[in-house]
């Protein structure tokens, strides 16, 4: 059995392609500079599932007010975290439930998934729907999330310094997932932001940098449209940097111990890297010049 990962722009073009499970998360403003419009973005997500059979499965969720209109040739399975459904994947009592047909089935609890963030939360649950879905025992579900402690580029714990938590999330290349990143943390944090813009609206990211960031340092193309947008906030604790480096050592300059220093760019890495993984090596490599303390594994 493989698990595979489709982009838009790959989904643009399917044929035949015939997943015996698919998965949606969610359907938020990413890539409108090659998909245009939020209309047409959400017509190529669908087609994930459009070759499946009606006796297979999709896991979608609930929600999201985009992806609730899809209409599947196959069977659905929500998932929410909202909310206790009868049949999908939720959380109850602290715990993650999963039921396909009538029979509940508890995979674990919430504090055994060591992923931060509600947005990894919505993760996990489409994943466990896919998973029992293709027939996965749920003890071994279980064996997985509890080993899980996340993958590179994706609020990934570099380092602490001096007290201060580095964070790297190059993967965060849209402004709403540098939203749900900064949701992740109760800490002041210093986010590092900028690159190439796709096409998105920054206003609700710079919304929410007046009430979740202490300083804000920009880099990239796109760093004068997010300053004036956070600016138009009142935001006014801004740097702005040439490089990964100097924007690591802006930010170790800034930060006090408890704090989080945050690379989560809102943007496409293209203008200055290779791609989003040479930009998030390259500030673990800085991070990692800083100091020898605590290395966060």
């Amino acid at each position: 059995m493989i698990a595979v990962e489709c982009s838009s722009f790959q989904l643009e073009t399917i044929n035949r392609f015939h997943p015996r499970c698919s998965g949606v998360i969610n359907v938020t403003p990413d890539h409108l500079d090659r998909h245009r419009t939020m209309e047409n973005y959400a017509e190529i997500k669908s087609r994930v599932f459009m070759n499946q059979d009606p006796d297979e499965y999709t896991v979608l969720n609930l929600m999201d007010p985009w992806i609730v209109k899809f209409k599947p040739p196959c069977r659905t399975l929500f998932f929410a975290t909202d909310r206790i459904l009868e049949r999908g994947v939720w959380i109850e009592d602290g715990k993650i439930i999963v039921s396909l047909e009538g029979r509940r089935e508890v995979i674990c609890t919430l504090a055994e998934v060591k992923l931060r963030g509600r947005h990894n939360l919505e993760n996990t649950l489409c994943a466990v729907g896919v998973t029992r879905a293709v027939g996965i025992p749920p003890d071994a579900i279980r064996r997985a999330l509890v080993a899980f402690e996340g993958v590179r580029h994706r609020l990934q714990e570099v380092k602490t310094v001096d007290g201060v938590l580095y964070i790297n999330d190059s993967k965060g290349t849209n402004p709403d997932s540098t939203i749900k990143a900064l949701e992740s943390f109760s800490e002041p944090v210093i986010l590092i932001a900028g690159g190439r813009s796709k096409g998105g609206d920054f206003e609700k990211l710079a919304h929410l940098i007046t009430q979740k960031v202490k300083a804000l340092v920009l880099l990239g193309e796109a760093r004068s449209i997010i300053r004036q947008t956070v600016e138009d906030e009142g935001f006014q604790e801004i740097v702005e940097v040439d490089s990964i480096e100097e924007a690591v050592l802006a930010a170790h300059r800034i930060a006090q111990p408890g704090e989080v220093v945050l690379l989560s760019p809102a943007c496409a890495s293209w203008d200055m890297f290779k791609d989003y993984e040479e930009r998030g090596d390259l500030f673990c490599r800085a991070v990692m010049a800083l100091g020898e303390d605590e290395v966060c594994v």
